[in-house]
């Protein structure tokens, strides 16, 4: 599923409207300053949100209200007893929703056709290339986060195809050598492949893992350590379907 958000910051007044398709996330992200344009008015509270199948109608509907003011009076509209009272979902029901969602999901993940397992595996590819982007613009936009020796500006995506090959982490990258060390550096957050998609292969690859850093200000992106004419590539398969991720030294990052 693919959800269009309505935030409220609790101690300003302002609002925000977003599309996910992890709204348990997505909110943890808005209240923990890892999205730059929210960052100021945290902590956020969810009003409201609707829920689409397609993920070009969601984005669609996050554009419309955007980018027309009666669209968003609506929205706020449904959802004007929420902003009175402090009323709509609480974190235990958007959870238990969520937990619905995904039981559903696992049913229906048992009779997926072809088609749907191309869908799904395109939905992956997807949000990995969002989460190389957001590591990107964390590192652009000079993001920081503490560490035990001091603080960080640089973030990076680490895939380990033999140990891991149904997650990826992102990181900070603390000790700022490119390269994640689970001693030293600080898990922002850790991604499970939905159900089926598995990372295959993953190049260029060092005791089977990847790095890749990017360190502000344009940001360098870092492959492995190298920041000079290299491309990653990470395969991702469903069955007999497979995606390509590819991003280089310039920071390009592209499906195919």
């Amino acid at each position: 599923m693919f959800y269009v958000y309505l935030l409220e910051s609790t101690k300003y007044k302002q609002v925000y409207i977003g599309s996910t398709n992890d709204l348990r996330r997505r909110l943890h992200e808005h209240n923990n300053g890892l999205e730059i344009s929210t960052r100021r008015y945290r902590p956020w509270r969810l009003v409201s949100y609707e829920a689409y199948q397609s993920e070009q109608d969601a984005r669609e509907r996050e554009k419309r209200l955007k980018g027309h003011g009666n669209a968003v009076k609506e929205f706020k509209r449904r959802a004007r007893n929420s902003f009175k009272n402090g009323a709509g979902f609480t974190l235990v029901e958007l959870l238990v929703t969520i937990i619905i969602i995904g039981i559903l999901s696992s049913v229906l993940f048992l009779g997926k056709t072809g088609e749907e397992k191309k869908l799904a595996l395109q939905r992956v590819a997807y949000q990995l290339t969002q989460d190389l982007r957001e590591t990107q613009e964390m590192a652009m936009g000079a993001g920081e986060v503490s560490c035990a020796g001091g603080e960080t500006h640089n973030f990076g995506v680490y895939f380990h195809v033999v140990s891991s090959p149904t997650s990826y982490l992102l990181f900070a990258d603390c000790n700022k050598d490119q390269s994640y060390i689970q001693a030293n550096d600080k898990v922002l957050r850790e991604v499970n492949l939905e159900k089926g998609v598995q990372i295959q292969s993953i190049s260029p690859s060092v005791s089977n893992a990847l790095n890749i850093v990017f360190s502000p200000p344009n940001p360098i992106t870092f492959i492995n350590g190298e920041d000079w004419r290299e491309e990653a590539e990470i395969i991702l398969v469903l069955g007999e379907d497979e995606k390509i991720i590819k991003i280089n030294s310039a920071g390009r990052i592209e499906i195919e």
